[in-house]
């Protein structure tokens, strides 16, 4: 089971491990019409909550010295995004 909590809502929530094995699936196939909000919002050129959702993984995994190589190039993506869309 996976708990999680929103900031904005100050609600928890759970989730069972096939519950996000089934939206993953969903959310992944190629036939999929589901996208996130930040997927949707990049292809509208809209602005995006990169620090809101990315940084702050970023930030918190370097608080553990957990490497997030992935999740460190996605936020560079991200920043050069938001700065493109200012310029």
């Amino acid at each position: 089971m996976t708990i999680t909590h929103s900031s904005q809502t100050g609600e928890f929530s759970t989730s069972t491990f096939g519950e996000i094995t089934t939206s993953t699936h969903i959310l992944t196939k190629t036939d999929s019409t589901l996208t996130s909000s930040m997927f949707r919002d990049l292809l509208q050129g809209a602005p995006v909550e990169a620090q809101q959702i990315i940084g702050v993984l970023v930030r918190r995994a370097r608080v553990h010295q957990i490497p997030t190589p992935l999740l460190d190039l996605t936020d560079l993506n991200l920043r050069v995004y938001e700065q493109q869309r200012h310029a």
